[in-house]
């Protein structure tokens, strides 16, 4: 199905073993064996019956906590955010919304970009608009709007929060 989602840990050959080092000096690995963690189905219950709400971006958030959380966007505009997700079975929705300006029941991915400094959630799921949800209140606080087209990309600056990237 396309609705889940699997948690692996891997390990990495030695960097010894790699004969060189990428563009900007750092050693190379490549993945000698993946383990699955943990496997479970990301639910949206508006999703028609016919369909699977394709995932669409997914984000680790909290990633310094000894618990973090797994941010789920889909094709169908719901956002969910899973906890205990690298538990085997334990895995629960901590909360789940639906993106604004998407109820039409057609496929529409939702891009997101999760900012860690401030608790924010850049996300678009229709043509035109950026919304800025604040995690901490739950409640969008900013939508920006931009030209009329599908937002195929979303990124932060992550650092000092000040810049916007959007690919189209």
């Amino acid at each position: 199905s396309n609705n889940n989602i699997q948690v692996c840990t891997y390990q990495k050959t030695e960097a010894a073993a790699m004969p060189s080092n990428d563009v900007f000096g750092s050693q190379l690995h490549r993945i000698q064996e993946a383990c699955i963690l943990n496997a479970f189905a990301h639910v949206n219950s508006l999703v028609p019956k016919d369909q699977k709400g394709i995932i669409s971006t997914i984000h680790v958030i909290n990633d310094q906590l000894p618990s973090p959380s797994l941010l789920v966007a889909d094709c169908f505009g719901q956002v969910s955010v899973y906890g205990d997700f690298m538990q085997s079975g334990k895995q629960y929705t901590v909360t789940a919304f639906r993106v604004p300006d998407v109820n039409d029941g057609k496929a529409h991915p939702v891009v997101t970009d999760w900012h860690q400094k401030h608790g924010l959630l850049y996300f678009s799921g229709t043509p035109g608009k950026i919304h800025i949800l604040n995690m901490h209140e739950q409640r969008v606080y900013q939508t920006i709007g931009t030209p009329d087209n599908q937002i195929t990309a979303i990124h932060s600056d992550n650092t000092g929060g000040q810049l916007l990237f959007v690919g189209f």
